[in-house]
């Protein structure tokens, strides 16, 4: 016969100090800070669109009733663009990490955002985004 002992760890003291250090570190603060940075970022990079894309739009020569059509076509192009490419980011990310990855996300996002507000030509602007 097998005999199996079971070893059951009751500690009186279960204040959540003694919990921290049985069960190891603790979250990661400045990581989860940094991280939080980028993401405030990424939504700002799609909110600060709205408030003047019907006004690029418009000095790119399109009004009257083609001018909703377009500005909504662009601002739903940056977020069929999130859609589509996040697969491809996950990807990266594995195979060469999580930091270069994010790091070259946030460089593209920022170069892109330059690009977009600078661009005279609705389909540069469409393809940027």
């Amino acid at each position: 016969q097998v005999k199996m002992e079971i070893e059951l760890d009751m500690d009186i003291d279960s204040s959540p100090e003694t919990r921290k250090n049985q069960n190891g570190t603790p979250l990661p603060l400045n990581q989860i800070v940094c991280v939080l940075m980028i993401q405030v970022a990424e939504a700002i990079n799609i909110n600060v669109l709205f408030p003047f894309v019907a006004f690029m739009v418009e000095d790119m020569g399109h009004s009257g009733s083609e001018l909703g059509l377009y500005a909504g076509g662009l601002a739903a192009s940056f977020c069929a663009a999130q859609l589509c490419s996040a697969i491809m980011w996950g990807v990266l990310s594995d195979k060469y990490g999580r930091k270069p990855i994010i790091i070259l996300g946030t460089l593209g996002a920022a170069v892109g955002s330059i690009v977009f507000g600078t661009s005279k030509l609705f389909v540069g602007v469409f393809c940027i985004y």
